[in-house]
């Protein structure tokens, strides 16, 4: 069985951090992970659950996403927030026996995305989880969850890429190092607004982002190094005050 860690790009010292704790037995039964969308949140978290059912038929099961005992938990449709009534189903669940594994592992995406009430519904499973279960929080920045909640789980951030380290893990993705060579100037455009997020550089270039946003951010960017182009483009910024705001912070993260 290949390292399941080796899914992950990066972030080296993580990985030998839950390696070390798996293999010492002292796994925390939760753990907050931190990081723009596109670090690898996800991807970590099933990497320990694969490295917690070692080499076998149920730990195969959880790479293939058909583990009966991994769930995933997050926004669905256009919700905004996560609810109380998401924990309970948490609550009720974990309180059951596992299937196929000795443990039930749960990936809470979009945390930040629960309301207050849901978070202090999380608090007493987080303080007294039942035996063999674990819970990975996935959040844009820890400091949207309460206090409370930080304080029962460690908080490990996911690696931003610098833009030399950027361009040195795309240049072995074969689509990326052929947008690199055919247009450059798009290519570093997508690197240098990913935010270090290798997940969105790869979005970006592959026209795949989950906000339009972020493509435009990769467009301005090109146009900031040709004086024309951005004559052309200021000549048609949006006159009404909140269409006016979100070109300013179009421009604040393309600038940045």
């Amino acid at each position: 069985m290949s390292d399941p860690f080796d899914a992950l790009k990066g972030n080296e010292r993580t990985k030998r951090f839950f390696r070390g704790e798996i293999d010492a037995g002292s796994l925390s039964h939760a753990y907050i992970l931190e990081g723009e969308e596109g670090t690898g949140k996800h991807t970590l978290a099933l990497a320990v659950a694969q490295a917690l059912a070692g080499d076998t038929p149920e730990g195969r099961k959880i790479a293939e996403g058909l583990s009966p005992d991994v769930f995933t938990v997050g926004l669905r449709g256009d919700k905004k927030q996560l609810t109380v009534d998401a924990i309970r189903a948490v609550k009720e669940s974990a309180s059951l026996k596992p299937n196929d594994l000795s443990f039930r592992f749960y990936i809470i995406e979009n945390a930040e995305c629960l309301n207050v009430q849901a978070q202090n519904a999380a608090l007493k499973i987080l303080e007294e989880p039942p035996e063999g279960t674990y819970f990975f929080l996935l959040c844009k920045s820890a400091p949207m969850l309460l206090p409370t909640v930080r304080s029962r789980a460690p908080v490990i951030r996911m690696q931003r890429f610098s833009y030399e380290e950027m361009c040195e893990l795309l240049q072995k993705d074969p689509e990326a190092a052929a947008v690199r060579r055919n247009d450059p100037r798009f290519f570093e455009g997508c690197v240098r607004s990913c935010g270090g997020s290798y997940g969105r550089a790869l979005a970006l270039i592959r026209g795949e982002a989950p906000k339009e946003r972020d493509g435009g951010i990769a467009e301005l960017f090109s146009k900031l190094k040709n004086e024309a182009e951005l004559l052309t483009f200021i000549r048609d910024i949006p006159g009404k005050r909140q269409e006016f705001d979100q070109f300013l912070s179009l421009l604040q993260s393309a600038l940045r």
